[in-house]
Parts: C-alpha cells; structure tokens; sequence
C-alpha cells in the first residue's frame, strides 16, 4: 500500500475533503467527504488490490434495504486519488 504525505493531496473542489473511514482506522484516509458525509470509499481486496464504493451517500430506494452497491475497480490505491 502506498501512503500520502499531507503535502502530496490533490487539490479537492471546495467542501471535499479526504479522511479517515472511522475515528481510529489506521493507515492513509480512505474516505471521501462532501461538506461531513461520506461519498465514495477506497478498499483493499485480501489480493492487495483496491476498489472504490461510490455513491455511499445515496439512501435506500423505496422498499429496498440498502442503496444499489456501486463500484469500480482501481489499478492502485493513488489512482482514484489523484484528479
């Protein structure tokens, strides 16, 4: 896995920020907030591989348990991080 350095964020659109899933995950913020609510999540598979879950904003459509699960692989955990 690969770590950021605060130095080396991309400049994000006004109100996003990256951060940490949970208060006390470890390693690198994975999670992308817009204004306090997270929108899209990055996560390794046991291969080393990532994905990102996007759309973790969106609530369940009627008569659904939980929103549509939407998500897309990545060839490196800097890729969806990167504008």
């Amino acid at each position: 896995m690969s770590a950021i350095d605060a130095g080396d964020e991309p400049v994000l659109p006004p109100g996003f920020r990256w951060d940490k899933p949970w208060q006390n995950a470890k390693g690198p913020p994975t999670a992308l907030f817009l204004e306090g609510e997270e929108v899209a999540r990055m996560v390794q598979k046991v291969t080393g591989e990532w994905y990102v879950v996007l759309e973790r904003h969106r609530p369940a459509p009627p008569g659904e348990p939980f929103a549509p699960f939407v998500q897309r692989d990545c060839s490196s955990f800097d890729t969806p991080r990167v504008p």
